[in-house]
């Protein structure tokens, strides 16, 4: 019987260091934040800082992505990346668009702007490679549009994920910014 017991224990000790070796496994690398690098500026011609973004620029309307401008690049990026989410969303962030390797000489995009090679583009949370806009399913909901300056192209393959994205911009964001733009459909 003490046999039993001493395994059991012994058993129950094991699983508590599991247990707190999960808890202390490293976690999935964050985007840096804007204050651990130089900032840069985003914006669009159609909306302002945490204002509303236009329908045309969502599910209730052509689904377009809006026109944007990037500002303050570093002379040593090589390329750029976007990713527009939904921190709102009630399943957790939810990927609207994902681009990188987008040439640094390029610093406007223009509505409804289809990503060409160089540029990359990553899966969205509906399981696409586009960009899919605003469609929140109850009230208002920020969209986040963030721009990550890169010392180096990713070696991403088309239709990573943001998990694979954040990774790969861990080590390379030399500069970064975010406007965040809102949106309700009506009715809700």
């Amino acid at each position: 019987m003490r046999r039993i017991w001493l395994i059991a224990v012994g058993f129950g000790l094991t699983l508590a260091i599991v247990g707190l070796l999960w808890k202390l496994k490293p976690s999935q690398p964050q985007p840096m934040p804007p204050d651990s690098v130089s900032n840069l500026t985003i914006s669009s011609p159609e909306f302002g800082q945490n204002q509303t973004i236009p329908t045309q620029y969502t599910c209730d309307g052509v689904d377009i992505s809006p026109p944007l401008v990037v500002e303050n690049l570093p002379t040593d990026a090589a390329v750029w990346a976007l990713l527009v989410d939904d921190p709102d969303a009630p399943v957790g962030d939810w990927v609207h668009w994902l681009v990188w390797n987008i040439p640094a000489q390029q610093t406007s995009l223009p509505a409804d702007w289809q990503p060409a090679p160089p540029a990359v583009v990553g899966q969205n949370s509906w399981g696409n490679m586009k960009y899919q806009g605003p469609c929140p399913p109850s009230g208002e909901h920020r969209y986040v549009f963030k721009v990550y300056a890169l010392s180096q192209p990713l070696e991403l393959a088309p239709g990573s994920s943001k998990a694979e994205f954040l990774q790969a911009v861990a080590d390379k964001t030399i500069a970064y910014g975010e406007l965040v733009g809102r949106y309700q459909r009506g009715g809700n």
